[in-house]
């Protein structure tokens, strides 16, 4: 949306990439996260450590687990709030109103097609 936005009324399309972006960032939070979460798993379930080494390295990334775990779960609580917000009847009419194709002269795409 950003690459067309010139194209588009300014303070228009600034709120809608702003609740765009909210939702990408905690997606994106949100899968860090989880990527970050199945590393951990990976480490544990190698066989690099050995005797009191391995307990250390396992007490570190289960604490390690646990707050990511955690922080997703807020990020999960964000997200739906971000989420109901962008899913609002405000933002579906905004869309429309920019995006919705108009009766014209093109109504056959022949101009995109040149």
């Amino acid at each position: 949306m950003e690459f067309f936005a010139p194209l588009f009324p300014a303070e228009e399309m600034r709120q809608l990439v702003k609740s765009l972006k909210a939702l990408q960032d905690n997606l994106g939070k949100f899968n860090d996260y989880s990527v970050q979460q199945n590393f951990l798993a990976g480490m544990l379930a190698g066989d690099t450590w050995r005797g009191a080494e391995a307990l250390e390295v396992a007490k570190a990334i289960g604490a390690l687990t646990a707050m990511l775990y955690r922080l997703q779960g807020e990020e999960r609580s964000h997200l739906m709030n971000n989420f109901a917000q962008f899913d609002s009847p405000e933002i579906k009419s905004e869309f429309t109103q920019l995006f919705h194709k108009e009766e014209g002269p093109d109504e056959d795409n022949s101009l995109l097609q040149q």
